[in-house]
């Protein structure tokens, strides 16, 4: 009655009465076919059968689906299909990564740490190459540099927060080179000012404007800021954007995101 019914719903919540087809078939090789194979306008799909061995070339994907349930297409013949379609699509990938010298190199240095992660570890062997943004060896700041990150990005700045950044540049040993990195790739990946590269821009330029007027305030002649390097997070990630992909990939084959986000921190605000 209604009350089975209920349950029956129930039961279903957020499976099959979420999809948004009914497919009794639940056959992967076809939704291939229909999702990707067939879903560019005007793309076709070939495919051998039992009328024509030599292979058929369909444009729509009822047809094949017809085909394939009366038996004039088998569930070989149907994946043999699918494996050629998708080789043809991906050739042009495969010939980018053989023929570009710079997707070569990226591809070479994939497979060796794809190598690297594989193997187990020897007691003897050497360490593994890191592959990691390396901003001394690429020229953008000194060995043991200080560093302070600037904050977020928000549309309430406080000159509080502009002390608190003197504060910490000037915490570091005197000798040490200072550096202040502003974080809008951050910024943007939190959603902060709606992740507008404009306003984040604009936030930093006023931000770095109020240090310098604090400073020269607060400091004088032993202004801090007139010796301190400004770096832009996405200006240094771009200097040797292969090897800080590549320890991007690294990082998430390793860690789930709730580890590297740390218990209590939630996404940035409009992040689901």
């Amino acid at each position: 009655g209604a009350e089975a019914e209920a349950s029956a719903a129930s039961k279903d919540a957020g499976k099959e009465s979420m999809h948004l087809t009914q497919d009794n078939l639940k056959n992967p090789i076809l939704d291939y076919v229909q999702h990707i194979v067939l879903s560019p306008p005007g793309a076709t799909f070939t495919c051998a059968s039992a009328t024509a061995p030599e292979g058929h070339t369909y444009s729509d994907y009822t047809a094949v689906k017809e085909d394939f349930l009366k038996g004039d297409i088998t569930p070989e013949q149907l994946k043999r299909g699918l494996i050629d379609a998708l080789n043809q699509l991906l050739q042009p990938v495969r010939d980018h990564f053989t023929n570009d010298e710079s997707a070569k190199g990226l591809l070479a240095q994939v497979r060796e740490f794809k190598k690297q992660s594989a193997a187990p570890v020897q007691a003897g062997d050497e360490a593994p190459k890191v592959f990691r943004l390396d901003l001394v060896k690429e020229g953008v700041v000194s060995a043991d540099s200080h560093l302070v990150l600037a904050p977020l990005p928000n549309s309430n700045p406080t000159l509080q927060s502009a002390a608190d950044i003197l504060a910490k540049l000037k915490a570091g040993d005197d000798a040490a080179p200072k550096v202040l990195l502003l974080l809008d790739w951050t910024a943007r990946v939190n959603s902060a000012l709606d992740a507008d590269p404009k306003l984040i821009s604009a936030y930093y330029a006023i931000l770095l404007a109020s240090l310098r007027s604090l400073d020269q305030h607060l400091h004088g002649e032993n202004a801090i800021m007139k010796n301190v390097t400004i770096v832009t997070q996405s200006d240094a990630i771009l200097k040797d954007p292969s090897n800080y992909w590549i320890a991007v990939i690294n990082a998430g084959r390793h860690f789930r995101l709730d580890t590297v986000m740390g218990l209590g921190i939630g996404l940035g605000e409009g992040m689901k």
